[in-house]
């Protein structure tokens, strides 16, 4: 059992972070390795059957003649206020990269 006083920040005593032994260092998959084409393959799986379960229930809600407006206006709302979010988001990012003055650090 793991010491409880111990300090969180020094977690690469012995065992490093996450379990990870000390020395070994946690990096993304290189860019070429199956490893990273399976998790670009993932996130695209994932991302598109988002995009299709949504865009189905969208259009399963527009075309009902009976669910109420204010449920048709809730979901509406809650889809345009994640969209809105996402796209601040993104936004942020894109002008932060541009004065990012750590994009030419090689790891």
């Amino acid at each position: 059992m793991a010491d409880s006083t111990a300090d969180p920040g020094d977690c690469a005593a012995e065992t490093g972070c996450a379990g990870v032994p000390a020395g070994i260092p946690r990096e993304a998959p290189p860019s070429g390795s199956p490893a990273a084409l399976a998790r670009s393959i993932g996130w695209l799986l994932l991302i598109g059957g988002v995009l299709a379960m949504v865009g189905f229930a969208i259009y399963a809600l527009v075309v009902d003649r009976e669910a109420p407006l204010y449920i048709k206006l809730g979901v509406a709302g809650v889809y345009g206020g994640l969209a809105l979010l996402l796209l601040s988001v993104l936004r942020q990012r894109l002008i932060a990269r541009k004065t990012d003055k750590y994009k030419d650090v090689q790891i």
